[in-house]
Parts: structure tokens; C-alpha cells; sequence
């Protein structure tokens, strides 16, 4: 079901916008989504065994190529960030270690599943 305003659009003003009167619009039904769903692709297990785990979906989206740009410029951000400001010496940023390529798919995982 569609309305339309029976004002021009116009400059439109609030008190424009309070009196409008709307009413429906006689018109077509839309045509019926014919469209397949769900996967298209299947996803290619990383091993001969084809038995699917869930770690195998989640290095499907998030391969090792996106996990190391993260891990190099989360380590720069660090870096920056203890250059930058005027940290106290009982700072907790400065007990930062830098992340790694193994660290940084649990960080994600524990994200996701949140």
C-alpha cells in the first residue's frame, strides 16, 4: 500500500508538513519475488575432507590477506597513539604489546560472536 501527499513538494514548511492530507493510491500489486535463496556459492573446504566447520565459513569471509593489513595498522595506530599522548606511568596503554596474526581472528571471533 503506497499514499501520496496531496501537496506539491514544493518549499515545504512545517505547518505544511502538519496539514498535509494523505490517501491511498490505487495501483498494482507488486509481482511476486521469484528469486532463489540462500547460498549461491558453496564454500570450498580447506582441506580433502568436505566436512564443513564453522572455522572454515570464517576464513571463507575473513581470510589471512584481510587479517594482516589489520594486524600492521592496529600496531601503527598503537604505536601513534603512546608517541602522541601524555600517558602517566601507571598507564595501561603503555603494558601494550603488539597484536599478531594469530591474535587478531580470536579478537575478531570473540566479536562476532558477541
Amino acid at each position: 500500500m503506497q499514499f501520496e501527499s496531496s501537496s506539491s513538494e514544493e518549499q515545504v514548511t512545517d505547518d505544511d508538513v502538519n496539514s498535509q492530507v494523505w490517501g491511498k493510491i490505487e495501483s498494482e500489486s507488486d509481482a511476486e519475488f521469484s528469486e532463489d535463496h540462500g547460498m549461491v556459492n558453496e564454500v570450498p573446504a580447506n582441506s580433502e575432507d568436505t566436512t564443513m566447520n564453522p572455522i572454515d565459513c570464517y576464513r571463507y569471509f575473513i581470510p589471512d590477506e584481510i587479517i594482516s593489513p589489520m594486524v600492521r595498522e592496529t600496531n601503527r595506530y598503537a604505536e601513534q597513539h603512546v608517541e602522541t599522548h601524555k600517558l602517566t606511568k601507571r598507564s595501561k596503554t603503555l603494558q601494550w604489546k603488539p597484536t599478531t596474526n594469530e591474535e587478531m581472528p580470536n579478537f575478531l571471533g570473540i566479536i562476532i560472536e558477541m
